[in-house]
């Protein structure tokens, strides 16, 4: 179905406008806060079901989740634990924003980090107290990759563009109100032409022969 690539949904999904109304964190916490930070979000955001995962700690200086503490052999890292929450905030843009960023603050104060493919409110001392800079830096220019925009610059959430991208006008209030936003997105994600593309893939040409 045309209509169903990852391409065209995922294009669909954000000129609709959906995805800025939607909480998308995941986060990673030590075992010994998890459970704090869990009643948080119950009590904050009321968003179930949660989505729990164990996870191992890489020993590398990576942008992965991590915290200092280690056992008593200096050696092994602690397991962490993955709490995905996903689910409708506010309606009101600014307490969407907020929310969002009350919740960086408690994830730091539990000793926690968020994957960074998650909506990102920090500034941007913030978000380097979280990673080892003088690592990163040097993987830049041993790359000569300087000139490119750094991984804060990639993955940040421009909430000045955003709110200058507020609409005041007849179609921007419509295009906000669902289903019209729905409508909307399916419109701008055939105009990208996305579903040509698609058409082309090779393990289509794959199951033909078989």
């Amino acid at each position: 179905d045309d209509f169903l690539h990852t391409r065209m949904m995922y294009t669909a999904l954000h000129a609709s406008g959906e995805s800025k109304k939607y909480v998308v964190q995941d986060l990673a916490l030590p075992y010994s806060t998890a459970e704090q930070f869990v009643e948080y979000t119950d009590k904050e955001f009321g968003i179930y079901p949660l989505w729990l995962c164990p996870l191992k700690q890489s020993p590398y200086p990576t942008m992965h989740p991590h915290f200092s503490e280690v056992e008593a052999d200096g050696k092994t890292l602690k397991p962490m634990l993955n709490i995905g929450l996903w689910g409708f905030g506010p309606k009101d843009h600014g307490e969407f924003i907020r929310k969002n960023r009350d919740l960086e603050r408690k994830l730091i104060e539990l000793g926690g980090m968020k994957w960074l493919y998650a909506h990102i409110y920090y500034d941007e001392n913030e978000f380097w107290e979280q990673f080892d800079r003088e690592w990163y830096d040097k993987l830049r220019t041993k790359y000569g990759a300087e000139s490119l925009p750094t991984v804060y610059e990639k993955v940040k959430v421009d909430i000045g563009k955003e709110k200058a991208a507020e609409d005041v006008s007849m179609l921007g209030r419509l295009v906000k109100t669902w289903p019209f936003g729905g409508f909307y997105g399916i419109w701008k994600a055939i105009r990208s032409r996305s579903y040509v593309e698609a058409r082309k893939s090779i393990w289509k040409e794959y199951g033909r022969r078989k």
